[in-house]
């Protein structure tokens, strides 16, 4: 895999306005990440064709010449995340589980794969590098990042990936969260071994007798970046609580969740609707967690699965899979009103994958500009029209209704 990035450019504008463009435009269609997180399953060569724009705009502003320098990495560009204290550490994974760095914004890149090394288990055999899974940066210190391995092996570093140390928390990692204000605080959940195991025949403890453990979903704390964890919880249910004592007492929230999401003052909420159908509702409370109410879209369509979009705007921009197998492979993108209780239809059969990753990108330095794409299919676009107008129709004449009753309960 190659990469053409500039070399030594005078006018510091220049240099800003790639790193832009990597940032923000990243490639198309694209996939929508946090800020400052490049989310791509394959380098296409409309990013190089990017960069070469941004050279001849560079170009053209300073009447410079620039120098191209060729990257060669293992595989396709799978992550890049931009980390240290000034932004200028870039920590790029592939396809294959290599991690590279750059401490330059990516003019010069080395593999530091080997970094990440596990402890002999035996005496005189090798020491063998991780295969990188995924990789986490800090939201507070963006020089702390995680790096989770495929199997047991995690590594944290405190110096935007400079040094590494192995975490103690030998599982594999489920999820982790970083506390959005105190650096060295995170939550992390697994699932305990039986999980793993439950195709194979039950293990014995000592003496023959099977042992009772469960598939448990587990929860840790830990206030030292994985020095030490702490058990909150052996066994994590499906409601949607709050705690403030890291588990030793909790208040639910609602019942029957999924999954939940924070994002610019809303809080996302998804909960099982129709366990026969398999369809779930969307909860947003815009007062942190105090009250939630539902969201009601513009027509009635199975609900399977909802992607947030951006919140950034004052509005919300959600993807909802309804789970039509006549558009597998894509979505309907809605926007919603400030409160995010209210959508209408934006733009459908957005492309999304099994994953619930959407070809939906929002460009960082042009406020309220977003880049999509989305599959060209006229029958299916005329029947969510169709049933957006019938839908809208009927709300109209109900409302029209409650007013007829509202004016001859007055008279």
């Amino acid at each position: 895999m190659r990469l053409y990035l500039p070399g030594v450019v005078k006018m510091r504008f220049c240099w800003a306005l790639l790193c832009s463009s990597l940032r923000n435009l990243r490639h198309f269609p694209a996939v929508m990440r946090d800020p400052g997180h490049l989310h791509m399953p394959t380098m296409t060569p409309r990013l190089v064709l990017l960069l070469a724009a941004c050279l001849v705009a560079c170009t053209c502003v300073s009447g410079q010449k620039v120098s191209v320098t060729e990257v060669s990495v293992d595989s396709a560009v799978e992550d890049i995340k931009w980390g240290g204290a000034d932004h200028s550490v870039v920590l790029l994974k592939t396809i294959k589980g290599r991690l590279y760095r750059s401490t330059d914004s990516g003019k010069q890149w080395y593999d530091i794969t080997n970094s990440l090394v596990l402890s002999e288990t035996e005496p005189g055999a090798p020491a063998t590098a991780i295969t990188v899974d995924s990789m986490l940066i800090n939201p507070v210190d963006k020089n702390i990042v995680l790096v989770v391995g495929t199997k047991h092996s995690h590594f944290i570093s405190n110096d935007a990936g400079r040094t590494w140390r192995r975490l103690k928390q030998r599982v594999p990692i489920h999820s982790w969260q970083f506390h959005p204000t105190q650096p060295h605080w995170a939550l992390l959940s697994a699932w305990s071994d039986q999980c793993h195991t439950a195709s194979e025949p039950a293990k014995t403890a000592a003496g023959g007798a099977v042992t009772d453990k469960a598939c448990n979903h587990m929860l840790y704390v830990t206030k030292d970046l994985g020095v030490y964890f702490h058990l909150v919880s052996s066994y994590v249910n499906v409601d949607f609580a709050v705690t403030e004592d890291f588990g030793r007492s909790h208040r639910v929230l609602i019942h029957h969740t999924n999954k939940f999401l924070i994002s610019n003052g809303y809080t996302f909420v998804t909960k099982s609707e129709d366990e026969a159908k398999q369809t779930v509702a969307l909860m947003v409370s815009t007062d942190g967690g105090k009250t939630f109410e539902k969201a009601k879209l513009p027509f009635e369509l199975s609900e399977k699965s909802y992607t947030v979009l951006d919140t950034s705007e004052g509005a919300v921009m959600l993807h909802v899979n309804h789970g039509d197998e006549g558009r597998s492979g894509s979505g309907d993108v809605y926007i919603s009103d400030h409160k995010g209780l209210r959508y209408s239809l934006s733009l459908p059969s957005n492309v999304r994958t099994t994953t619930g990753e959407t070809e939906f990108d929002r460009v960082l330095s042009l406020e309220g500009v977003y880049l999509a794409n989305f599959k060209d299919d006229p029958e299916a676009e005329g029947a969510l029209f169709t049933a957006a107008v019938e839908k809208k129709t009927e709300d109209k004449a109900a409302e029209h209704q409650e007013e007829e009753v509202s004016q001859t309960a007055v008279y």
